[in-house]
């Protein structure tokens, strides 16, 4: 459980938003005084004046997948603080396709225009730290988690107790290869989703393990 807004974590400061219609975690990720934006799903205001508060300077904005609830204010803290805004490639149509579900939630206008495709082997340095890309497809075609130290953000691919739905771009082989991907990562690696709360990859191995047997068949 969350007993802290903000959790330090192997020389990174990890702070979580809850934002939009869906209630994403938005997390501002952080290490000697340079941050990452993780997932900003809506209320760009406050995600803005979160990192203007923090005095941080901001390297990138970085969506897991391509559905909106994850990147509806990524356009607009990108633009406003000079980042790009990144997504894996493979969700280039997972954007679009997907877009018109916003505008039920309230959204108006058209989707964020991504500055960088990723590919899956970028990685960021972080005030002196790595922060690593790694794909985990299967929720969508591009889904990514992000590993910074012992810590892995995981998007909608692993929650606490669950896993991402695969019937929205998805498909369920790609999600029983990313579940043991994420599998063979120390027990003690937080996982830090994108809905909920945290966990870790020790405490999800009996959900991961269910769900590779239900999906493999």
């Amino acid at each position: 459980m969350w007993a802290k807004e903000s959790q330090a974590s192997s020389d990174f400061q990890i702070d979580r938003l809850v934002v939009g219609p869906l209630m994403t975690n938005c997390y501002i990720l952080s290490s000697g005084g340079e941050c990452l934006i993780l997932d900003p799903g809506d209320d760009a205001a406050r995600i803005l004046q979160r990192v203007s508060d923090s005095h941080l300077k901001l390297r990138a904005v970085v969506s897991t997948h391509g559905h909106f609830d994850h990147l509806l204010a990524a356009g607009k803290v990108s633009k406003e603080l000079g980042v790009p805004f990144c997504l894996h490639e493979m969700d280039r149509d997972t954007l679009t396709k997907f877009w018109g579900l916003a505008s039920r939630h309230g959204a108006a206008g058209k989707p964020p225009v991504p500055d960088i495709y990723l590919q899956g082997d970028e990685f960021w340095d972080i005030g002196g730290r790595k922060v690593s890309i790694i794909p985990t497809p299967g929720h969508t075609s591009g889904s990514i988690s992000i590993l910074a130290g012992n810590r892995l953000f995981t998007g909608d691919t692993l929650f606490n107790g669950s896993i991402g739905r695969t019937d929205i771009g998805g498909e369920n082989h790609a999600m029983v290869r990313s579940l043991r991907k994420i599998m063979s990562l120390p027990e003690d690696t937080g996982i830090f989703p994108g809905h909920g709360e945290p966990t870790t990859i020790g405490m999800e191995l009996d959900t991961m393990r269910y769900f590779i047997k239900l999906l493999g068949t």
